[in-house]
């Protein structure tokens, strides 16, 4: 007995020393891959300069390689945590997630640009696009018709509301005057714009620091570079946050900042899309040329064999979308020449359908009440995740915060400055008509493409990236390019420039002005 249990105090301190071994081993193992993680940060003094490749690379280094787990990743930031982040970069982390949780604040408050977006889209839509990317908040634009024409008029462009009008569809039965009524008021309108832009053309011109073609050229390019170079060094910003910081939830991502972003993005086009006080809209350019123009490519003749499809039998149609209908009937033309017209001697005609605020379509109050939902929840859910982010030193967090203001502000200034610009070159010869009938739009559109200009001019219009002259088909295009560029692209060449002059024709009731059959 006293033997067995001498035995049993000899293993004892021997089983015990075995349990610590154990112990130590496995804590040593466990902590390995972290304790390469422990990287000295340093102390940012005033004056002094942040310890950034420090930074990234302890960001890095918890993370793991692009193969480790989520258990792995959490593992290793418990751990960096509480072992090797000292008290005071645990206050600078985090006040700097609290810092980040003002960024949906701050795009909220630049909001959506709307107010340089709507002339700008209609000028020049690529630029417009580019702005819209970097508003940074889900900001509601507005649904007030008003609104929207005084922004447009404050640019130098001009709105008619004709919604409700004495001359409706309804009025203008066919035979009577009022086709041709509602014509002449259009067409005043068309060459009132043409008269705008040749006056503030000729204006410009008298001043002494006026803007040469290659100079404008220069500038908008500049401008547009500076777009994307603001763009740019968002992005840049936000993958270097996502390296060096972590979302705590999703440990291993390093793309939750650019998926906050690209969620609030797609909500401010589609809040400027549902928003605007139109269901649909329908965009004619209409361009006077000089006889003396010449083309800039040349295609082959066309005869004068009749085209698919001509005003007077669209005009003939009892269907309200006859004109929309018989567009696709030009996609066999061959391609219309580019002219060396000026640009500026183009207006682009707006014709948009109407919302009536007071019986708003039920698919359309939906989408509206949805956008809101989704503007909130993007606000509560960015706000969640910036909070959650560990790691972030405070020197970045100001990065990006000044980054995304400045990309939010600076935008809209050259959104402003671009409409301003074009605006004194003639391009913003913009008229916007409102109406609240499908049947009106479409008899406007036909309207549209009877005006002649003066006797010295030769029209040529395109819509759909199909030209129209004399009140034929001529010839199609891309449309592209003008959704695109808008009114920065090249006008089309009209048949007459290529030495197909036809008789000018007396208007008749309103209806059609063609040739006679």
């Amino acid at each position: 007995m006293s033997s067995s249990s001498g035995s049993t105090r000899r293993l004892a301190p021997g089983l015990f020393g075995l349990l610590v071994l154990c112990a130590l081993i496995s804590s040593v193992s466990a902590q390995e891959p972290s304790d390469e993680c422990f990287i000295d940060q340093g102390n940012t003094r005033p004056g002094g300069s942040f310890a950034f490749s420090a930074w990234l690379r302890q960001g890095n280094c918890v993370r793991g390689p692009s193969s480790a787990t989520y258990e792995v990743c959490r593992n290793n930031l418990q751990n960096q945590l509480e072992n090797f982040v000292d008290g005071l970069h645990q206050q600078e982390y985090s006040a700097s997630a609290t810092v980040l949780a003002l960024l949906p604040t701050i795009g909220a408050f630049v909001g959506t640009p709307s107010r340089e977006i709507w002339p700008l889209l209609s000028i020049f839509p690529f630029a417009a696009v580019l702005v819209l990317t970097m508003s940074f908040g889900g900001d509601t634009t507005s649904t007030n018709i008003e609104d929207y024409r005084a922004v447009l008029e404050k640019k130098g462009m001009k709105a008619i509301d004709w919604s409700g009008d004495e001359q409706s569809a309804d009025s203008l039965v066919e035979g009577g005057g009022g086709w041709a009524q509602q014509r002449d008021r259009l067409h005043t309108c068309i060459a009132a714009s043409f008269e705008r832009s040749t006056k503030r053309i000729k204006e410009q011109a008298t001043r002494d620091s006026k803007i040469t073609p290659a100079r404008f050229t220069i500038l908008v390019l500049i401008a547009i570079l500076f777009l994307f170079g603001l763009l740019g060094s968002t992005m840049a910003g936000m993958a270097i946050l996502e390296h060096g910081a972590i979302y705590v939830t999703w440990c291993t991502a390093t793309w939750w900042f650019h998926a906050w972003y690209i969620v609030v993005t797609f909500t401010a086009v589609f809040d400027q899309w549902i928003q605007t006080p139109f269901t649909k809209r329908w965009t004619v350019f209409i361009t006077e040329h000089s006889n003396a123009s010449n083309c800039h490519e040349h295609f082959d003749t066309p005869d004068r064999s009749p085209r698919p499809s001509t005003l007077r039998e669209l005009a003939a149609s009892t269907s309200p979308t006859a004109f929309r209908t018989a567009l696709h009937q030009c996609s066999s033309l061959a391609p219309p020449a580019t002219t060396t017209a000026n640009p500026h001697q183009t207006t682009q005609l707006n014709i948009a359908l109407k919302i009536n605020e007071d019986r708003i379509p039920t698919w359309i109050a939906l989408l509206r009440f949805f956008s809101k939902a989704v503007g909130v929840t993007i606000y509560v859910f960015g706000t969640s995740v910036f909070a959650a982010v560990a790691l972030l030193a405070l020197p970045m967090s100001q990065m990006i915060l000044v980054l995304v203001m400045g990309a939010g502000v600076f935008s809209r200034a050259l959104a402003a400055g671009l409409v301003s610009l074009m605006r004194e070159q003639g391009l913003a010869a913009v008229l916007l008509v409102c109406v609240d009938q499908e049947e009106t739009a479409d008899r406007l559109l036909l309207q549209a493409l009877e005006y002649r200009g003066t006797a010295e001019k030769r029209v040529v219009s395109e819509v759909d990236g199909m030209a129209w002259e004399r009140g034929e088909c001529v010839g199609r295009r891309s449309r592209w390019w003008r959704l695109g560029l808008g009114m920065l692209t090249r006008p089309v060449a009209g048949v007459g420039e290529l030495g197909l002059e036809g008789q000018r024709e007396e208007k008749g009731e309103g209806r059609v002005d063609v040739e006679p059959a």
